[in-house]
């Protein structure tokens, strides 16, 4: 039963091992079928009451060369597994890296769109907000002579404003 159980393992190992495994595992098989003939062997020699030393002995360098296939094919499947987990990692790190030029390149169109606004906005305003609220305060205040630092577009706010200020200009002198 206990061979039975062992074979098995072993061939469903071999189905998922990579081809140096199980190369491993076909290199390891005569060790492993001696080991488990000596194991029949000393079982029934030690059921029967007759298992000698020598048998023992036997019984013991066939494990020891079992042991040492074995060895071979866990150092493969280590490899195997430490490979795996740093191609992992390395994925891993191109992905975060992607991820960071994809997030620098939308930082980069929201500021840059962010800017064409500002940019478009004061255009039709013709002057900052601060100017533009000083001009009308100015106007309320009866002082009908302001002028902006820069000549506002016709068809911006300040260029209205100074447009409505021109107008009640002309209305206060003909009045």
């Amino acid at each position: 039963e206990h061979a039975e159980r062992f074979e098995k393992e072993v061939a469903e190992a071999n189905a998922v091992a990579s081809e140096d495994v199980r190369a491993a595992l076909l290199a390891a098989k005569p060790d492993l079928e001696a080991y488990l003939a000596g194991t029949k062997a000393i079982v029934d020699a030690g059921l029967a009451g007759k298992v000698s030393p020598a048998q023992v002995e036997a019984f013991d360098a066939l494990f020891g060369k079992l042991e040492t296939s074995l060895e071979k094919v866990g150092d493969l499947i280590e490899a195997g597994a430490t490979a795996t987990a740093k191609e992992k990692e390395s994925r891993f790190a191109q992905a975060a890296l992607l991820l960071l030029a994809v997030i620098a390149a939308a930082v980069t169109l929201i500021v840059s769109s962010a800017w064409l606004f500002a940019r478009a906005t004061l255009q039709r305003l013709g002057a900052e907000p601060a100017l533009l609220r000083e001009f009308v305060a100015r106007i309320a205040d009866g002082h009908l002579d302001g002028r902006f630092a820069v000549h506002p577009g016709a068809g911006s706010v300040a260029g209205g404003l100074l447009r409505m200020q021109n107008t009640l200009a002309d209305t206060v002198r003909q009045i």
